[in-house]
């Protein structure tokens, strides 16, 4: 996502705040769907990780989402996709 043009990276979050609009959450849902559907085909353990390594509350706060559980939601976000495949 970094590479294409169409999104900006919040320059305090990056791609944390991407769930929050429709665009860009079905962009981020893309590059999760194609490693799980990865892990799914060959029956691989997958460890994924939510795009908020740079969502501390200080940046958080910077970018405007101070009233949001960014972390929170991030994680609910990727653990519904998770869960669409099945346990």
């Amino acid at each position: 996502l970094r590479r294409n043009s169409e999104f900006d990276l919040d320059p305090y979050i990056v791609n944390s705040a991407f769930i929050y609009d429709k665009d860009r959450r079905n962009a981020i849902s893309g590059v999760y769907r194609q490693y799980f559907d990865i892990g799914y085909k060959y029956n691989l353990p997958l460890l994924i990780s939510t795009p908020t390594w740079r969502a501390s509350r200080e940046r958080i706060e910077k970018a405007g989402y101070e009233k949001t559980d960014v972390n929170a939601d991030n994680f609910h976000f990727l653990d519904k996709m998770r869960k669409s495949y099945g346990e």
